[in-house]
Formats: structure tokens, sequence, C-alpha cells
């Protein structure tokens, strides 16, 4: 079926933002969310959702990753979605957003004129070229598309500019002629392929009333053109949907896709750069999801997602499934060249009866790696988490699963009354770094967020502990001790150094000295710096505690804090400059008062032995009347 992605009206969205409280992450729980993890990709002003989400990492430099989601943020100008495109230049850390040429109001382009895009994909060539694939369409007052059209866009400056290029036309009346649907794309990064650097796309074609086919084309002139379309499934009375291509070693190109009406995982390959394709097999039977999973109303699917390596040509296909009574995430493996398919593996490794849906796979050489949506940390088998694993076997053996979502996301929040989601999740894959994007609800919309596994090394400063913030000059005290508290955030074991200073109103340094500590990985240490105030002048000083980055560090945003410090002539416990009777009175109203009881006072525990006494009442006669 034809499987547009919804609308959704400014009206609609803004009465729903009224309803579901901003942060709202479980099911009839009101709290604000704070972002301690995860990179957010999209930033609307107009907070309208974004979903369905794609990623691709650049060959030529790893620290520039680009995405692509369904963007919804022109719904606050009275339109529909666009394709969003999303860059980042420093390893996912911060991100610019914009949308590709040809929205509603926007500038004239080969795009303009539809109402609505969606389906993005996006990918790099060899070069560092970007591509973006992708349909438009133009929406009808009762929802439904008319005039699917499958397109690519190419960049070659990071997607400042774009060329843009029809790839598929649809029809003008609704599946009168044609409506083209959920397009993907890949590119031959094959170095030794024949057909290197040819784009290829697949997707569904609806002519008229019939079922969905699987229909192909390829570019082997940088995108610029594309051949006419072929059809690939050879089932004319079978619904075909969800198809992905990839390449692997020697050119060859394979294209996965469903069976709905059989219920199969179906593929088929290309030797010769598109120009022909095998006959299509069954790689696997689907248990097909539910129409909508339990406790949810999104729409799924088991539409596959296919990998190939690189280098041994393991073909990889994976799928969430219904035989185990949920859906689990499931992948089969072929080696030799998709002629015959091992036993699907689950890949999901917990112990409930949760569910996982949505997977997207990669692989590089000597690798494969899958993300996905689980719900195995919700009781309620409602909220959606990302998880992550890998085989570094070509699959026989996979890694214990791991979060990446560090907060857990309500699929009912936001905009689409919890009946749209996207179709589908994405990851990018390097020989040391995987990155996914997801869908996220943590801030009370649907955003686009990311991490890349393992985690780039980061410590930061989480605390300054101090027992008091007055101190007195000229009179013996026990010291100050600050207490930084640094945070290890990635799974690796560091060596750290916390720099630790005092310095005035006018900047003078009175103090300055490091401390090193190795910490665990994910793990919180504690680091003691000692304040002697006793030959300080009387004034205001900050304190400021800086960690220094690790190797590999990019995200410094929390390496440094800072905390105040006041210090007063001795007996000013109230700091107004002069010591007199409501300085006397603070001790006495205080006195015998131990640190830690409710009616301690530290500013008047002079000298920071712990308890408020004769010696502190002294301090205070022996210096009233005095001024400073």
């Amino acid at each position: 079926m034809i499987d547009v992605i919804p609308r959704i009206s400014r009206s609609l969205n803004y009465r729903i933002a009224s309803v579901i409280p901003s942060g709202r992450n479980e099911r009839g729980i009101a709290r604000k969310q704070v972002i301690t993890a995860n990179a957010q990709v999209t930033s609307d002003p107009t907070n309208q959702p974004q979903n369905e989400p794609t990623v691709a990492i650049d060959p030529v430099d790893n620290s520039r990753v680009a995405a692509g989601a369904n963007d919804y943020r022109l719904v606050a100008q009275g339109h529909d979605a666009w394709l969003g495109f999303y860059t980042s230049k420093d390893n996912g850390t911060t991100w610019i957003d914009s949308l590709l040429p040809g929205y509603p109001g926007g500038t004239i382009a080969p795009l303009s004129g539809y109402t609505t895009g969606s389906d993005p994909a996006i990918a790099f060539d060899l070069n560092g070229r970007l591509y973006y694939s992708g349909i438009v369409f133009v929406r009808q007052s009762s929802g439904a598309g008319i005039d699917g059209t499958v397109f690519a866009a190419h960049s070659t400056d990071n997607g400042t500019n774009w060329v843009e290029t029809i790839v598929a036309l649809g029809s003008n009346t609704r599946r009168g002629s044609v409506f083209n649907d959920k397009p993907y794309i890949a590119i031959d990064t094959i170095a030794n392929s024949a057909f290197k650097g040819r784009i290829y796309l697949s997707w569904t074609g609806f002519v008229n009333t019939n079922p969905g086919v699987i229909l192909f084309s390829e570019s082997s002139d940088g995108g610029s053109t594309f051949s006419s379309p072929t059809t690939i499934s050879n089932i004319p009375a079978d619904e075909m949907q969800g198809s992905v291509p990839s390449v692997g070693p020697n050119g060859i190109l394979y294209v996965t896709w469903e069976d709905t009406t059989s219920n199969h995982i179906m593929i088929s390959k290309s030797t010769n750069g598109g120009t022909g394709f095998s006959a299509p097999i069954a790689v696997a039977t689907v248990i097909p999801l539910p129409a909508t999973l339990p406790n949810s109303s999104f729409r799924e699917s088991s539409f596959p997602t296919l990998a190939v390596d690189p280098v041994n040509g393991t073909v990889f296909i994976g799928w969430d499934d219904y035989r185990n009574g949920n859906s689990d995430i499931f992948l089969t493996r072929s080696t030799d060249r998709a002629a015959t398919f091992s036993g699907p593996v689950k890949l999901n490794d917990d112990t409930t009866t949760n569910d996982q849906f949505f997977p997207w796979i990669q692989s590089v050489s000597g690798k494969i790696a899958a993300v996905w949506y689980d719900r195995r940390l919700d009781p309620g088998n409602h909220n959606m988490d990302i998880f992550y694993s890998e085989s570094i076997n070509q699959g026989l053996a996979w890694s214990p699963n791991v979060r990446l979502s560090s907060v857990s996301s309500n699929p009912d929040c936001c905009g689409f009354l919890g009946q749209f989601i996207g179709d589908y999740i994405g990851m990018a894959l390097t020989s040391s770094t995987a990155r996914a994007v997801w869908l996220d609800t943590r801030n009370g919309n649907q955003d686009i967020f990311t991490e890349r596994y393992p985690p780039l090394p980061k410590v930061s400063i989480t605390g300054i502990a101090l027992p008091r913030n007055i101190m007195y000059n000229q009179i013996s005290s026990k010291p100050l001790n600050a207490t930084i508290i640094v945070k290890n955030d990635a799974p690796y074991d560091e060596t750290i150094t916390v720099a630790f200073s005092l310095q005035n109103i006018t900047g003078t340094i009175f103090l300055s000295v490091n401390q090193t500590a190795p910490p665990l990985s994910s793990a919180t240490v504690n680091l003691t710096f000692t304040v002697q105030t006793q030959n300080l002048p009387r004034g205001s000083y900050t304190m400021i505690a800086h960690v220094f980055p690790v190797k590999g560090q990019t995200d410094i945003s929390n390496n440094t804090m800072t905390s105040l410090l006041q210090v007063h002539i001795p007996g000013d416990i109230n700091g107004d400059g002069v010591v007199n009777i409501i300085d006397l009175v603070a001790v006495g109203s205080h006195f015998g008062a131990r640190r830690g009881d409710p009616n301690y006072l530290p500013a008047a525990d002079l000298n920071n032995d712990g308890v408020i006494d004769i010696i502190d009442l002294s301090i205070v006669g022996s210096t009233f009347g005095r001024t400073g």
C-alpha cells in the first residue's frame, strides 16, 4: 500500500502541545527532562515534528556528518512536511539545520510545485560528495497524496548548494497512473569496482490500482541523469514494499524488500551495474507485526534493512518479526553472494516480552552493526530507547546490547497523537565508529537525536562542593576544602588533570594548583583542593575548576565550573564591613551548634573547626568595633 506520511495541522500541533507537557516521558507523568547525553540534531524554533531520520559519515573527513529527516517546520507557516537536511563538522556534537530547496514559499528549484516531501535517504561517495534521495508529492484535502515523484539531489559543498534531479515522475491523479513511494539510495564506494561512483535508487511503484512493484534506476554521471525505471520484482499479484539497495565487492548490487502478500523477505542482485537483475529469491518467512504494537497506535512494518561487507561480501538482512509473540529483531546472512541464507538469529538479548522494532544495519570490513527501537526498559512496554549491537566475526556472535539513548521516548507525545513516529531510523558506520539517529521526544516534541558508539571521550565537571562560602582572614582557622566532582562520561579508563585557581574581581590569581586522577570508565571522582584564607585581603573571590580535555574529546561545554567565596575581616559575620552587636548576636544565637545540626551557621564558626563555641565568641569580642 502507499504509505505517505501523515500531515499535521498547525492548530492540531498547538492543541496537542497544550495538553502534553513539555518533557513528558512516561504515561501519566509530567516532568522536565534535562539533556545529559546524546546530541540533538534538529533545532526547529517552531517546535514542529521531525521524524524518519537518515545519516551518513563523510569517508574523506569522518568529523563531517550529514543527516536528513521528514521535517514539519513549515507547518507553522501553513504548509506541510518537507525534507530536512542537517550537517555537523565536529563529529556530531553540534548541528546546522536547513531544508532541501524547492519547499513551498522558498526559492524556485526542480522540486518546486510539490506540497510535501518525505522518505529521506542520504549518502556520501568516496570523494565526499553528498547525495540525498526522497519523494515529493501533492497533498490533497483528504490527506492522500498524488504525483508521488522520486528525486535525487547532490551537493559538492556540504549542502550549501544542491543540484536536484527528477528520477521518476508520478501521476496527476491519485493512483491514476503512478505513485512512487519509499525510495532508498546506495552508492558504489568499492575501490576496485568497475562501477565505482555509480548511484542506485530502488523504490515501490504503484500503477493504477495494481499492487506495488519494486522499481530501480541508476546514474553513472554523478546524479545528473538517471536511467529509465526498470522493474526488479517478478510477482505482479503480490504487494512489494520497503526496498533497500546495497553494494558489495566487485560492485555487485543487492536489493532487498518485503513481499507483504506472501510475508517473505526477498532479494535480487545485479553483477553489471544495474543493467540487469537476477530473479528474486525468498530469503526468509516473516511473521508480520500486528497492525499496531500493544500499548501503541503508530504504524509499523517488517520492511528489511540490508548491508554487505565491502571486503568479503557477506550479505546481511535484518527485520522485525512477531514469531515469538512480540516484536524482536532478526538477522540472516549469506556467504555465497545471496544464493542461500542462514537461519534467522535474534539480535535483542533482553529476557522480557517487550517489543523491539525498526532495525537498521550497516557493515564495514570485518564488522556488522545494528540499531533499533527497544521497549525493554519500560515495564508497560510503551516508552522507547535506542539499542545497539555489533559483530566482528561476520555475524556469528554479537556483542551485548548497549543502550544509546540516555532518555526514553514516549511515542504518544507530540503532534500525531501517537499514530506516527516515522517508518525507520538510521545509522552510519566507519571502521571505528557507529552513529545512530532516531526520533526522540525528551523535549516534548518529535526531534532527531544522535549518539555514536563507542562514544567520544568526554570528561566534565559536575559540581563544586563547599561546606561554606564565607571565610575570614588574619585568624588561625582550619582551611576551606573545595571538592571538585569530575565525571568520566565515556566507557574508557582515563587519566585526568584538574586545574584549580582562586582569583579576585580584578583577575589577580592568589592560588593555582593542579591534581591528576585516574577515573575508570563511566565513573565519578572527587578531588579536594585546600584554600587557606588567613593572608587573603578582604573581598570577593572566584574559585575556578577546569578539567583538561582528554585525547579525542571534542565537547568541552562542561569542562569548567566556578563558585564564589567571600573573605571577611575577623568577626564580621554578616559582611557589612564592621564588627558589631549584629555579629555578636549571630554567634550567641547559634552557640553550641555543630556542623550538621539544624542550627549550625557556617559563617558563625569563624575558625572553621565544626563547632560554634567560646573561641568564635572571643574572636568577635576581640575584634568588636573593627571596620575594614
